[in-house]
Order: C-alpha cells, then sequence, then structure tokens
C-alpha cells in the first residue's frame, strides 16, 4: 500500500471519528476487507461488557483478553472539561492497603493499544479528552508499555495530547 494509506487512516480514527474499517470509506474495498479480515470489524482491541452512568461519571469494564477485565472511569467537570482514569494492567502485585486491585494480584500488564483503546473509546463517541490519569488499575510504573502509550497521547497526528 502506499504511504499515504496510514495517514488517511490515522485521519478517519482521529478526526473523523470513524471506529469501523467498512466505514473508511476513503480506503479502497480491497484493503477494507484486509483490515476486518486482520483486525476486526472496529479499530479497537478491547471489548465493552458494561457501563454504569451517573451525571458526572461513566465507568466502563472492558475485556482486553480472554477473562482479563480493566476499569475506565471517565469524569465530566461542571466546568466543561472531561478526564479520564485509565488503567495499565489487569490486576497488580502491590496490594496496597488502600486499594482492592492488589486482592486479584497481577493477571497481565496491559499492551500500547489495550491502554490506549480505554481512551479512544470515548474519543469515538464523540468526547473531549483534557486529562488523562494512570488511576485505574494496576501500578502504571510497573507496565513499560505505558511510556510508548504516553507518545501516543501525546503525538500530535494521534491524540494530540499536551505532555504536561
Amino acid at each position: 500500500e502506499p504511504d499515504y494509506r496510514i495517514k488517511q487512516i490515522t485521519n478517519a480514527i482521529f478526526k473523523q471519528r470513524i471506529s469501523r474499517f467498512e466505514d473508511m470509506k476513503v480506503l479502497p474495498k480491497l484493503l477494507r476487507e484486509d483490515l476486518i479480515n486482520n483486525f476486526g470489524e472496529t479499530v479497537l482491541n478491547i471489548k465493552l461488557l458494561a457501563e454504569q452512568n451517573s451525571e458526572q461519571v461513566t465507568k466502563v469494564l472492558f475485556e482486553v483478553s480472554k477473562n482479563k477485565r480493566v476499569e475506565t472511569v471517565n469524569m465530566k467537570y461542571k466546568a466543561g472539561w472531561e478526564s479520564f482514569c485509565i488503567s495499565s494492567q489487569c490486576g497488580c502485585n502491590f496490594g496496597c492497603k488502600f486499594c482492592a486491585t492488589g486482592d486479584i494480584g497481577l493477571k497481565k500488564n496491559l499492551t500500547v493499544d489495550e491502554i490506549t483503546d480505554q481512551v479512544l473509546y470515548f474519543h469515538l463517541l464523540g468526547h473531549q479528552i483534557d486529562s488523562i490519569s494512570f488511576m485505574g488499575m494496576g501500578e502504571a510504573l510497573a507496565n513499560r508499555q505505558v511510556f510508548d502509550a504516553l507518545d501516543s497521547f501525546t503525538d500530535p497526528n494521534l491524540f494530540a495530547l499536551s505532555p504536561r
């Protein structure tokens, strides 16, 4: 494929907020079919299992791999901005007294895609991504994939968040 295809795909995802490969009409039909065959129907690598909403908070449960689940929380502030509390691990080995995640032990370090897809899910639904904190499941600094996820979050062609 020509080099410009990746730009078309990232533009479709991050600017037009298109989640399904089939709906990326700028791409040739054969390429869309190849993407579906290789990656599935959507750009997300995680599966939505449950969503719980209140006035200012949305709590989402995702399956990242077979029987491995993580939580993500979207907080909407009255000042008009949104913050996302994301997970970096499924479970945790640290066992901090104030956190229930340690009780289940470490099941897996999340991949870059599993980390960024938690935010991408909300982006594709039209949410404004103002800030992200690694305060979901897991100890962020115990997973090296977090650093690559930060690169994706701050990449001007992807999420384009400020490094601060």
